[in-house]
């Protein structure tokens, strides 16, 4: 479906959104290559396309025809969304700046050009620039600047006045780099930032014609990280500083207008995160005045709606523009997979990707752009740290911020108040930026690592954002990450699951466990992978692991995630079997150290195998390998059992001969009593003593030890020889979980 997306805003003191559901003739198309798309324009000029895909209001019959004469791939409509709220009222307070923590000796927006040289090449002439207006030729100016090896992203220029369209050229090294043509007095060019920069010549068009030929107010060198805000557009602010870059909008909905904000809702984004600090007028941007451009892309209207269409072309324009993170204070049911696809696109570009969850008060599985993969979903609380009433709940939430009366910049110097996960979204979008002001080339997942691994945890579901922790926080050379499944989360039947990994993770081997068997494996040949976990919840605790190995078996990184159950809990039909060790299994499975069988039974009094056992001690104790090669050659590491029996032994708590393990031996009551006594690390003996069980026996001093900490009972013989059942071992693992 195509998706009509709303600002994802709840004005103060509204408690409803009212949803009207309409289905517009306009449909997306989707071609086998952009070049086949572009050539369907020919023919069809009133449609708009991007890259691969075609948005038209063909008849369907129309379309049905592409699609069998195999013109097309496949297409997808689009809904529509509207929404009413009442009007803002105004808060006086920045309380939710002061809630996140946002640090002050944050990297700042300084002009790297001051007091630096430049020379007019032609006139010969040079300047130590302070900041001083000079004039420019009334043929092409030609500036040369000289750099050490210094890394740039932005060069703006602002001349006195403006009477047409003019251009800025930037050269590196004799080589064209970037260039900008604008209507206004000031241009922004965008600088390739892996680029180094030595001999810089800014080549100004020629202002012949021009009836008083314009002298340059300012110019400005920066390197800064870049925010792409995907809203409503902007509007001129008192509050703004000169990081918000105009000359770099555009508008989606009217490509030949400026994007300008009649509904306001972007330039309340954008003063969230980058209204000028410390200037005595309105409010603090969340960057502080820190080293971050904004770039500000209209997609939607005047009444706050907008399309995956034009959300598509405004992020695919962000990625070309190179930015750090792209803001999407916007929601809707339904996906398309031009959006998926773009956003894929944008991750794969290293780009960090924050969206609002929305405010229908419904499960979020359901609302895009928040719920696709590896997109960071933001949902809002209120003054007193509890979630908003209307935002949208669910797994797929990562992260909360503030979102409750948010004052921040409107039109016309103006400024409002909003609540929503909106308003939450760009709190959140500001650190990921800040964090690329500290490491610049900081995978995006470490980047998102960072933020939801220092959030701070309170009574609300979601940890809430600390801009501080979050770029102080040690980071990772390597994650691999779960980015569907959560700890806590239960999953009823077979499901896609979406992984994601860091860039130098490529080529590399993951293998996922369940309850620490491997159940999949795979190479790593993208950032980010779809797999299908092959198991339902069986009514257990399942725990889920993922390990990124190389080809020698080393351990790069690992994850884990710990599953519930929605099923009623499993109690095994032939407990009644040991009755005196009902509670002890019961507990075992309840905390996933044990598991029965497949058909209901446990069968207590059953053998216990040595592979068995090492399992059950495995999970008891959350043993994970150190490395993925087996010294054992009859232990297969895919089969059950294979990676317990190797963790345990990386751990020392088993022991082979030599080569060979013997998995499916029977565990005897003396093996068992070494396998415990070294999982646990006892010390203290017990006076106690068995008769079968003399000093000089290899297992005295186990069985002492365990018999002290009262996990072996007494009685007048051990038996160390017959087999242990798997009720004896189950009462054992219930009896050191008391220690």
């Amino acid at each position: 479906m195509k998706t009509k997306y709303i600002c994802s805003l709840i004005v103060l003191f509204s408690l409803i959104f009212s949803f009207s559901t309409t289905v517009n003739a306009s449909s997306l198309l989707y071609f086998q290559t952009e070049r086949e798309a572009k050539a369907f324009l020919v023919k069809y000029s009133d449609a708009k396309q991007s890259n691969h895909v075609v948005k038209t209001d063909l008849s369907k019959s129309e379309i049905q025809m592409l699609k069998k004469q195999g013109t097309i791939l496949f297409y997808e409509s689009e809904k529509k969304k509207e929404v009413s709220a009442e009007a803002p009222s105004l808060v006086d307070e920045q309380w939710g700046l002061k809630l996140i923590h946002v640090p002050s000796n944050l990297r700042k927006n300084n002009n790297l050009l001051l007091d630096k040289e430049i020379r007019d090449v032609d006139e010969g002439t040079s300047i130590k620039y302070t900041g001083q207006t000079f004039k420019t030729a009334n043929k092409e100016t030609k500036l040369k600047i000289a750099w050490k090896n210094q890394k740039l992203s932005r060069l703006s220029i602002t001349l006195d006045h403006v009477e047409k369209d003019w251009s800025v050229k930037v050269y590196n090294d004799g080589s064209l780099i970037s260039e900008q043509k604008t209507a206004l007095k000031r241009t922004d060019v965008l600088l390739p930032r892996k680029t180094t920069y030595r001999n810089m010549v800014v080549e100004l068009s020629s202002f012949a014609g021009w009836n008083e030929t314009p002298s340059i107010e300012n110019i400005k060198a920066v390197n800064n990280a870049r925010i792409a805000v995907i809203d409503s557009g902007i509007n001129q602010h008192e509050d703004f500083c000169d990081n918000v870059l105009t000359s770099q909008g555009r508008n989606y909905i009217s490509p030949h207008d400026w994007p300008s904000d009649k509904l306001g809702h972007g330039t309340h984004i954008v003063g969230i995160i980058g209204a000028c600090a410390y200037n005595n007028k309105g409010i603090d941007g969340t960057i502080l005045n820190g080293a971050v451009d904004i770039i500000p892309l209209k997609v939607l209207d005047d009444f706050g709606n907008g399309s995956d269409f034009e959300i598509s072309q405004a992020i695919e324009d962000a990625i070309k523009k190179e930015v750090d993170v792209i803001n999407l204070s916007l929601a809707g049911s339904g996906e398309t997979t031009i959006l998926r696809e773009s956003i894929q696109n944008a991750l794969s570009h290293d780009i960090a990707v924050v969206a609002a969850a929305g405010n229908q008060n419904k499960d979020i599985s359901t609302i895009f752009p928040a719920s696709y993969p590896g997109v960071i979903a933001v949902t809002g609380i209120t003054k007193t740290r509890e979630p908003l009433v209307n935002s949208n709940k669910g797994w797929e939430i990562d992260i909360s911020a503030p979102g409750e009366d948010i004052y921040s910049t409107y039109s016309l110097n103006e400024y409002k108040s909003y609540s929503g996960t909106s308003v939450a979204t760009p709190f959140v979008s500001s650190a990921a930026a800040l964090i690329r002001t500290v490491n610049p080339d900081l995978d995006w997942l470490l980047v998102r690592d960072k933020l939801l691994s220092s959030a701070d945890n309170f009574s609300t579901t979601y940890g809430l954002l600390n801009v501080e922790k979050a770029i102080n926080m040690p980071t990772s050379s390597a994650k691999a990450e779960f980015l569907s499944i959560k700890n806590g989360q239960s999953l009823t039947e077979p499901k896609s699951i979406a992984l994601a990994f860091t860039s130098n993770l490529i080529n590399k081997k993951f293998l996922i466990t369940k309850n620490g068997d491997i159940i999949k494996q795979q190479n790593i040949t993208l950032q980010l992978a779809d797999v299908t976990l092959p198991f339902l919840d069986d009514g257990l605790p399942n725990s889920l692991g993922l390990f990124v190995v190389d080809e020698e078996g080393t351990i790069l990184t690992k994850n884990k995630r710990t599953l519930t159950s929605r099923e009623k809990k499993m109690i095994p039909q032939d407990l009644d079997e040991a009755v005196w060790a009902k509670k002890e299994i019961q507990t075992g499975l309840e905390q996933g150290w044990i598991r029965g069988y497949d058909n209901g039974f446990f069968k207590p009094n059953d053998s216990l195998t040595r592979r068995h056992g090492v399992m059950m001690i495995s999970r008891f104790l959350s043993l994970e390998p150190k490395s993925i090669d087996t010294p054992f050659n009859d232990v297969v590491l895919e089969q059950s059992g294979g990676l317990a029996v190797l963790s345990a032994y990386q751990h020392g708590v088993v022991e082979g001969y030599g080569h060979k393990f013997k998995p499916e031996n029977t565990l005897t009551r003396a093996q068992m009593a070494l396998i415990l006594d070294r999982a646990l690390s006892l010390s203290e003996k017990s006076t106690f003593t068995f008769e079968d069980v003399p000093s000089s026996s290899f297992c005295f001093d186990a069985v002492s030890r365990l018999t002290k900490a009262d996990i072996i009972t007494k009685q007048d013989k051990f038996r160390p020889y017959e087999p242990i059942t798997r009720a004896q071992f189950s009462a054992m693992l219930y009896r050191a979980s008391t220690l």
